[in-house]
């Protein structure tokens, strides 16, 4: 392009207001976006934590089934076997103990410590949740909630 007899180039690129703009948008988002997903590795164990105390209810419910099918809900001291043939459970009332012999085969955690009556996250002490043995007929045991401080 001329413009009374001299030549004209294009300006092509950004000036640096604009450069310092952009630096200054990006800066606030990230100073927002950052703390929010900041706690990735808390947040899966805790949701960890939560699902074990799931597999723990299920497992309850399971073995629970199995002793109703062969009668064993009565007494403290009873035990079934699971249908692998070569897995005994230690019951109470017809639920797992609270005992290695208990709950703990009756589940088989991985990534999870079990010392009566508490579930830990290896690796997490604060990632934990108890278990407590039925304490006579007709009365489930106690699954307690995940520590609040499970993070």
């Amino acid at each position: 392009m001329q413009l009374s007899g001299k030549s004209v180039a294009k300006q092509a690129g950004f000036t640096l207001i604009e450069l310092i703009m952009v630096v200054v948008i990006l800066g606030v988002l990230s100073a927002f976006a950052l703390p929010r997903f900041g706690n990735f590795k808390g947040n899966a164990e805790q949701q960890a934590t939560i699902a074990a105390r799931s597999a723990v209810q299920s497992a309850v419910d399971l073995v629970h089934s199995q002793a109703l099918i062969e009668n064993k809900k009565a007494a403290s001291n009873e035990t079934i076997t699971l249908e692998d043939g070569t897995t005994t459970i230690a019951l109470a009332y017809g639920y797992p103990d609270n005992t290695s012999n208990g709950i703990q085969k009756a589940v088989n955690l991985s990534g999870f410590s079990y010392t009566s009556p508490t579930f830990s996250k290896t690796g997490n002490t604060s990632c934990t949740f108890d278990y407590a043995s039925s304490t006579g007929v007709g009365l489930p045991p106690v699954i307690g909630a995940v520590n609040a401080a499970c993070k």
